[in-house]
């Protein structure tokens, strides 16, 4: 359990992702009041079925500093169910926030 505040818990996160820039870049993740950090390809890329094919800088993950808690988003994390610990497993919200 983390004994931090969550500012402290959201700098480490930002942190983290921080790390894969490059090769991702930083996006403008405007969250209304709330400190967050998103991470994007960084050129646009056609996502098949999506956005009437035009290409788009895919959002890859994102923390958001929540009223009590720290929102920790990884896109595409669905398909990757059975590599998720058991622990890590039961802070999942909808399929690909972790709380």
């Amino acid at each position: 359990m983390a004994t931090g505040s969550l500012q402290e818990v959201y700098s480490d996160v930002a942190a983290l992702l921080r790390r894969y820039v490059p090769p991702f870049q930083v996006g403008n993740l405007v969250v209304r009041g709330k400190e967050s950090l998103q991470l994007e390809t960084p050129k646009p890329i056609i996502v098949p079925g999506a956005y009437g094919g035009k290409p788009v800088n895919w959002q890859f993950a994102a923390a958001i500093l929540q009223k009590g808690y720290v929102g920790f988003y990884l896109m595409g994390v669905s398909g990757l169910k059975k590599a998720i610990s058991p622990r890590c497993g039961r802070r999942s919200r909808a399929n690909r926030a972790f709380t």
